[in-house]
Parts: structure tokens; sequence; C-alpha cells
């Protein structure tokens, strides 16, 4: 910039300037040498002070430092158009509200911590930056592109990192914390979270904010961006959302592999708080999956969601240990809001074939504790697939594990598995919502009367004008059912109450292990090659196995697709004298 000024100057002094560029055509040779000469000796005189393009600057007081602020590293990298890299020492004081815009950079930068000195080869550790008053601490704006690495910012009540209008910020090993919100995303931006870095500790009194990240403006419709996270939000608080506070369609919340939501607290969404048409994506891969975790709320322990629009569509993800006080403890959809939850079939997990798990989670309040896992109503939608609903309670081991209400509201099972949960019915529906199971296994599902003794759930619970079917599906360990349920295609150890066709009652099913939650089906069960494609499949069974995988040894009853979450592919033995070993000892002759 200093280089153009001295440029300009030269070329903008009086027009009877001897050999002036505007007489080129008479100019001398010597003329344009001392011309040139006088443009490149300015910019020697500029060059020990600013780095060259694309250049390391160094902030410190010791030798090879060139800044003694990130403001003061910031004007030298307006010079420079290419990538810059601020490095910053650990043991310098960084007490600064920092703006990155295209008034203060020309290009890329990266803000770098944990340098011992300026004359350091590598970086260890983090370097801090506060701020003890508005605005925020790092203000990123204008389609500016930042990496934080090795950073630690602390808002100490003020927004700690606020990301708009088209920038791209990727947080590395670093950490966002003691703010008013941690990180607010909005009019377009995109915060990327690495795998090593937190949003940790932040609180907000606002029910417009989040505790740990903001996404979108409060009163500006459209006004949201794009959150990208590989790492943890962890122990922050605020009214809705303690953890993420998701709001506007344009607001993409996306989860992938390491990503950990836990220990937030709010009133409504202890991990996620997602409202007018916000979204939520993702989920883990490899051998990290992505997990909702520990966090508390009055409703919506894990994740909140509500109206038109709001959508929450994950895969591969844990939703654990989460405690509301009233109703969802795992996860509450209410206000036309759409939470689905899948296992991926081309991702893989670390605990297959628990990859998308609703577990462990409570509510701690005494009253109807409708939804430990999942609550519905208000015309909310939920779909589980390949999903593990397991040793779910409510307040003093009773309640509703699974729990949808109200018109127009439906709660969708398929290839799920429920068990050993606490709970007076293993799901349960009422004022006019539809609850539907395929494919579903259920075993080990009891509650405590009255603080005194467990009794077994019932299969389902159905009042108030509920609609509740359940196909394909196999239900052991009830007392029958409460209501009105119908169902076809099922195994069940009880059918009181329940209007079923083509069902076996007082059978046992074949599980594997259901002590132990190994619902998987023994190839002498009963279940195999039960039902006819009546009720098709909706893709693959909880282990991503083909359904309707018709055993030769099993006379099909009504066809070829076994009953429950689980369908049987193991390989049967043709010839009963175990020919197929190769071990003649025991055949009945070794010739013929």
């Amino acid at each position: 910039m200093m280089a153009l000024i001295f440029t300009e100057l030269i070329f903008t002094v009086p027009s009877d300037f001897p050999d002036f560029p505007n007489r080129r055509k008479g100019a001398s040779k010597n003329s344009r040498s001392w011309l040139a000469g006088l443009v490149f000796f300015c910019l020697g005189l500029l060059g020990p002070l600013y780095p060259a393009q694309g250049d390391i600057i160094r902030i410190g007081s010791g030798a090879n430092c060139n800044a003694l602020s990130i403001t003061h590293a910031l004007q030298q990298a307006l010079v420079t158009p290419g990538p810059d890299e601020i490095r910053l020492e650990k043991e310098f004081s960084y007490n600064e509200s920092i703006v990155i815009d295209n008034a203060t950079v020309q290009g890329p930068v990266t803000l770098s911590g944990g340098w011992e000195s300026c004359t350091s080869s590598s970086s260890t550790g983090r370097s801090f930056i506060l701020r003890t008053s508005p605005p925020a601490v790092v203000t990123v704006t204008n389609n500016q592109v930042v990496v934080l690495d090795g950073i630690e910012l602390f808002g100490l009540g003020q927004i700690s990192l606020d990301v708009s209008s088209g920038s791209q910020v990727t947080l590395i090993n670093s950490h966002v914390g003691s703010g008013s919100t941690g990180i607010r995303v909005s009019l377009g931006a995109e915060v990327t979270l690495e795998r090593d870095s937190l949003v940790i500790f932040n609180e907000t009194t606002s029910p417009d904010e989040g505790g740990g990240i903001t996404c979108g403006l409060p009163g500006t419709p459209n006004s949201g961006g794009t959150v990208n996270i590989n790492g943890q939000v962890f122990s922050n608080s605020a009214p809705n959302g303690g953890g993420i506070h998701g709001r506007w369609p344009n607001c993409r919340i996306i989860v992938g592999e390491g990503a950990v939501i836990r220990d937030n607290e709010a009133t409504f969404g202890g991990g996620v708080f997602l409202a007018q048409g916000a979204f939520m994506g993702g989920g883990g891969t490899g051998s990290q999956g992505s997990r909702i975790h520990s966090n508390n709320a009055e409703q919506g322990g894990g994740l909140y969601v509500t109206d038109p629009g709001t959508r929450a569509t994950l895969f591969n993800t844990r939703i654990e240990n989460n405690e509301a006080m009233f109703t969802g403890g795992g996860v509450e959809v209410r206000k036309d809001g759409f939470f689905s939850l899948n296992r991926s079939p081309v991702n893989d997990c670390p605990n297959p074939p628990r990859c998308s798990v609703i577990s462990r989670n409570q509510l701690t309040f005494p009253g109807d504790n409708e939804g430990s896992a999942l609550y519905v109503r208000n015309g909310g939608q939920a779909e589980l697939f390949r999903v593990f609903i397991e040793e779910n309670s409510g307040f003093n081991r009773a309640g509703q594990a699974i729990h949808v209400e109200d018109d127009n509201t439906t709660i969708l099972l398929h290839s799920v598995q429920i068990w050993n949960n606490r709970t007076q019915a293993a799901m349960s529906a009422t004022g006019s919502a539809a609850l539907s199971g395929a494919y579903v296994s259920v075993a080990r599902n009891n509650w405590l009367v009255a603080g005194e003794s467990f009794l077994p759930s019932f299969g389902a619970s159905a009042s108030g004008g509920a609609d509740v079917t359940l196909v394909t599906s196999i239900l052991t360990d009830t007392r029958g059912y409460s209501g009105d349920v119908v169902g076809d295609c099922l195994i069940v150890d009880d059918d009181n109450n329940l209007t079923a066709f083509n069902t076996l009652v007082g059978v046992d099913p074949g599980f594997q292990d259901p002590a132990s939650g190994d619902l998987h089906l023994r190839s002498t069960s009963p279940a195999l090659d039960y039902c006819d494609d009546s009720y098709p499949p909706i893709g693959s069974d909880i282990d991503l196995q083909s359904r309707g995988n018709d055993n030769p040894l099993e006379p099909n009853l009504l066809g070829p697709y076994d009953l429950g979450a689980d369908e049987n592919t193991d390989s049967p033995l043709i010839f009963a004298d175990g020919f197929e070993s190769g071990n003649t000892s025991s055949w009945p002759v070794t010739a013929p």
C-alpha cells in the first residue's frame, strides 16, 4: 500500500518536471532510469518494516519480531495481498478487540499461537486473546478467510468470535470460552470447528442466543450461516440452546466425525435448540462417531426442534445421558418440527451395530414423565431407522420412553431395538397422534410401581383417539397393551388389548441373548421367513443387511421377511451330518 502511495506521488508531480513520464516520447533513457531507481529506493526503505507478499509476521518484543500487537500485525498484513501468517508469542499479553475485514487485510490470514519466541521454529500450546468490553474479541466480516490455530479467545462477558457476511473461519487446536456467547455465525458466514478445538464455559441470558454457538441474528430472517462441528461444544449455558442455538432456514449446523456436544444446559434444548427453519445434519464416521450427551434442560435435554421447516436429520449419532425435567430427555420435537436418526449405510462407526443410539436419557421431575427418550407433539414428526433405544428412564424409573401426542403428529420406528427402558409402555401415543412401528424388536422393558416393585411394560399404549400400528415386529416381556393397538405379522407374549392378525402369542422369539441386549435372531427362531411383502421394508435391517433373506430350510409362513430389527442371514447347514466341515468322523459311515 505504501509503495502504491509513493508511486502515485511520483507520477503526479507537476507537468513541467524534467522528463516527467507524460513526455515519454521525448524522455531520455537516463531520466527513465532515475524514475525507476526512485521507486525501488522507496520500496527498499519499506522492506524492513513491512513483510513481503504472503510473509510471516511475528508479534513480540524480542529478536526477529516485527509487530507489537495483533492490530499492528494486521496493518502490516494489509500491505501483502497473499496469505499471511501472524505468529503470537505465548507469554505476550493480548488484550485487544480485533477486526478482520477488507479494510485490514487483502487476503487469507492465519493467527497462529503458542510460539515461545519470534525465533522459534515450531509452536507449542496456545496463545490467549481476551477482551473485557464490547465489541467481540475477534470480528471477521466482509468475505474474509481466517484460520485460528493454537488460539484461546476469552470474551469475559462479550462475544468471543463474531463471524459474518460471507466470511470463513476455521479453528484448529483452539478454544473459545468465557463469552456471552462463544461464537456467532451470521449473514452467510461459515465456521469450522476442528476435532482438537473447544467452545467452552460460555454463558448468555439472551433467549435469542446459544451459550456455545449462535447461528443467525434475532429478528433478521435468513441471517444464518453454516457451522461445521468436528470438535467439542462443552459446558455452556443459555435459555434456548445451551450448546448451540440455530434459527432461520439458511442456518446449517453440520456435525461430523468426532463432534461432541456435552454438559451444556438450558431451559429448552440443553445441547441444541433449533427453530424457525434451521437445519442440523451429518453424523460421525470411521473411528469417531458424533455424540450429544450429558446435557441438561427443562425440555429437550439433548435436542429441541421446533417450528415449521426446522429439521434435524442425523446419522451415526449417539444421544445419551441427557436429562430433562419434564419432557424429551433425549429429544423433543414440537410445532411441525422434524427429527430423524438413522444408521449410515455407507459410513462405519466405532461400535457397530450401535451406531445410532438414544440411551440412558432421563426425566427428573415428578409428573407424566413423557418421552424420556423421544417426545413429539403439536404437529412434530420423528422417524427412527436402525436405532437402539435403550436404558432410558422417567422419574423414579417410570414414565414413557417414546411418546407422541396431538393431531397431525407422528412417530415412525423402523428396524429399531427397544430394550431395557424404565417405562410404562415401550411406546405410547395419545390425543389423535399416530405411531407406526415396523421391524421392531422389544424386550426387557419395565417400570417401578409406587417405588416398590417392577412390572413389565405394556408393549404399546394408545389413548385419546391415537392410532398405534405395529407390523413385522417382536414384542416380548410385556404385560399386554393399553388401549386399542392394531398389529399384523407379530410375535408377542401377551395379546391383551391387541387386535392383531398373523400373530404368534406366547412363543419364544429366539433372541440370541436378551439379558445383555443382543436381540439378533437365532437360526431356529420362529421369526424367520415369517411375513410377506405386505409391509415392504425401508432399506436394510439394523445391521445393514438386506431384508428378505429366504432360508431354504425354513418354510415360509407368509413370506421371506424375518420379524424384528434383525434379518437373520446365517447360511443354513444343508447337510445335518456336518458334510460342509470335511470332518468325516461325524458321518454315519465313511464309504458308500
